[in-house]
């Protein structure tokens, strides 16, 4: 086990070392994400010592990560305790709690919500409630309700209030549609009439462009020319980079091409800002301003592909893997490129000088960096198996695993890096 500390004391460990925490988020039409939903589970069986300090925890964490980012959290915790222990604490801005359905036949339940809505707390129904309809003054305490792909058999407006006397109002739910792993699935969603679609949709095979069009973000590329003009130093220009994979491939490819005449390989964005100076630089982002994209469907990889870089580097210096750690940035970066540029990754993994073992883990999942690959994919899916797995093999402490992650979430919402 390794002696990694996490980067500052605000992350609480008594509770990180006994939690798994998977996280996905959520999009709209436009595949702008709305809200990260976060799953919350022990990380062994038994019951909490004190819910009520553990969900208090939690609440600051979420708060230390996404507070005054504008990015709503919804919570799924799966253990009963955990539930009661937020339903009787006060709401907390930002911050919605998810409630199963089922629950809600429990009249004791409705009136815990109900008083938790009174108190500033948001909540969202889970799954589908037992009836059709749910009581007409429980309705306006939730915000939508979180539907399974497999649970969705509605073909039109599924839930509608109950009666409240003469004149009561008809209206539905909103509904975000879980477990969605294909975009087809999320076109389909939202042709139904969704609010949102939460999960990864990266299932679906890549339609590649038989071109070498790039997409890429304008306002990365312009707030990188006025970083510049602002004269702020290169670490502060490396930071910038780090947030759009795409425009970090592209400038790495150009300084290891035979065009550009080096007679070493450039290997981080740092080599490169040196090398390139501000005007050289500048230069050619300005080139790059005219020649960026915008593709909806990329969005949510490029928000996977920032996160997955941010942890696996945390990993690595948790595992005591130092030396690695910038490689498994710009991997966790790459690893989504395929689908952001239509390209073949291994096409464009050939451009870039990577060690094999680097090439090998995206490639094909397998060589000596695969293990964090698989941690970093473990932790996009609520499964507490998966996720102890992966940890394992890593010889992680659920501390170290938690840390690493919440930096990770916490320096990527930094950054403003959610595609918007």
């Amino acid at each position: 086990m390794s002696s990694f500390k996490p980067k500052s004391p605000d992350f609480r460990q008594d509770l990180l070392g006994r939690v798994a925490l998977a996280l996905a988020p959520q999009f709209d039409l436009d595949r702008r994400t709305t809200a990260v939903r976060l799953a919350v589970m022990p990380w062994s069986d038994g019951d909490p010592a004190s819910a009520a300090q553990d969900m208090r925890e939690l609440l600051e964490i979420v708060q230390g990560v996404w507070g005054g980012s504008g990015l709503p959290v919804s919570l799924e915790v799966r253990h009963p305790a955990w539930l009661d222990a937020l339903l009787d604490g006060p709401g907390q801005s930002g911050v919605i709690t998810e409630v199963p359905a089922f629950l809600l036949a429990d009249e004791a339940v409705a009136r815990r919500v109900q008083a938790h809505h009174a108190r500033g707390g948001q909540i969202a129904l889970q799954g589908r409630p037992q009836t059709e309809s749910l009581p007409a003054d429980l309705l306006p305490c939730l915000s939508w309700s979180v539907i399974g792909l497999e649970d969705d058999r509605r073909t039109g407006e599924w839930l509608q209030p109950a009666r409240a006397g003469d004149g009561a109002s008809m209206r539905s739910l909103p509904t975000v549609q879980a477990q969605v792993g294909l975009e087809s699935d999320v076109e389909a969603a939202f042709r139904r009439g969704v609010l949102a679609v939460t999960g990864w949709p990266f299932g679906d095979d890549i339609q590649y462009l038989d071109d070498s069009r790039v997409q890429n973000s304008a306002r990365v590329v312009m707030d990188l020319i006025g970083r510049m003009d602002r004269g702020e130093d290169p670490p502060q220009l490396e930071a910038a980079l780090r947030s759009d994979a795409p425009l970090a491939f592209r400038l790495l490819r150009f300084l290891n091409s035979p065009a550009f005449g080096l007679r070493s390989t450039v290997e981080s964005l740092q080599q490169a800002i040196q090398l390139l100076g501000y005007h050289r630089l500048r230069r050619w982002l300005s080139l790059m301003l005219a020649s960026c994209g915008n593709e909806p469907a990329a969005r949510v990889a490029l928000f996977a592909a920032m996160r997955r870089g941010l942890f696996m580097e945390n990993l690595a210096l948790s595992a005591g893997q130092d030396e690695a750690a910038s490689e498994l940035f710009m991997a966790g970066q790459f690893s989504l490129l395929d689908r952001v540029l239509h390209q073949p990754l291994a096409s464009l993994l050939a451009l870039l000088p990577l060690r094999a073992a680097v090439r090998d883990m995206l490639l094909s999942g397998s060589g000596p960096l695969s293990s964090f690959r698989d941690l970093a994919l473990a932790v996009e899916q609520p499964a507490r198996s998966a996720i102890v797995s992966a940890a394992d093999a890593l010889m992680l402490s659920p501390q170290q695993l938690n840390a690493a992650f919440l930096h990770a979430q916490r320096e990527a919402t930094r950054l403003n890096v959610m595609p918007d």
